[in-house]
């Protein structure tokens, strides 16, 4: 099954960075929703913002400029 979240430029954020975790976010609710699913980063609520932010990114620590 695959489970994606999806961010998008420049609706979502200005930058790389915010892009990216806003996008991880949205995974992580895809993922809490069930099975085939598509989350997008528009679709977030600022609390399930602030949750990401305390669960951490599924991205694990990555230095600037590092690719995926």
């Amino acid at each position: 099954t695959v489970s994606m979240g999806v961010s998008c430029y420049p609706e979502d954020a200005l930058d790389a960075h915010t892009l990216i975790m806003k996008a991880d976010q949205a995974l992580y609710k895809a993922k809490g929703s069930g099975k085939n699913r598509i989350e997008v980063a528009r679709g977030l609520t600022d609390e399930e913002m602030r949750a990401g932010d305390e669960r951490g990114s599924c991205l694990g620590e990555r230095r600037h400029g590092e690719h995926l």
